[in-house]
């Protein structure tokens, strides 16, 4: 499912490459997880003020969440904050439903969408460490020519970090004595 983690490897002792399926396992689980959070909060989103639109534009003007100045800066466009408002309603209702198509424009599609959102919320309100824990469970929904790019990146500015990324090709456990 996850197309990072597609990759046959080869196994030490034979030749014949053995293909990885814990990891599209959890990734598929992981993102299950978000779809069910994001459906749950969007169908808790029933309120005048959703559907008005001004759910934002309030928001931003409850100072123990603003984050400034970019709240202030936010709220002296109500449009735009009419937009967003509507924006968030239908992201978390139906955007993660594009994680879960088997092509990677619409993985990357749902990445960028949700990366949008949870870094705005992150730029204009204070909610805690949430915004950068949901961001990297987003990770999974990457594409894998994403990743690799994103690997490069990393090894060309962190390389000490990125040698954590090498899959050691020795077993591990109780048969690796033997």
């Amino acid at each position: 499912f996850c197309p990072r983690a597609i990759e046959e490897l080869p196994h030490p002792k034979k030749e014949k490459p053995v293909r990885n399926t814990a990891a599209p396992l959890s990734a598929f689980l992981i993102l299950l997880q978000l779809a069910s959070m994001y459906e749950y909060t969007a169908s808790t989103k029933l309120g005048e003020s959703w559907q008005s639109g001004d759910a934002v534009l309030q928001t931003l003007h409850l100072t123990q969440y603003a984050r400034q100045p970019v709240a202030s800066i936010l709220a002296l466009f109500p449009s735009i904050c009419r937009l967003f408002t509507h924006a968030t309603l239908y992201i978390e209702k139906y955007g993660w439903l594009l994680a879960f198509l088997p092509f990677q424009l619409s993985r990357l599609l749902a990445f960028s969408m949700f990366f949008g959102l949870h870094f705005g919320l992150n730029l204009s309100l204070r909610v805690g460490g949430f915004q950068l824990f949901v961001l990297s469970a987003w990770c999974v929904a990457l594409p894998r020519c994403m990743l690799d790019l994103l690997e490069a990146q990393l090894q060309r500015f962190w390389p000490r970090f990125a040698q954590l990324l090498v899959i050691s090709q020795t077993p591990v456990g109780p048969s690796a004595a033997k």
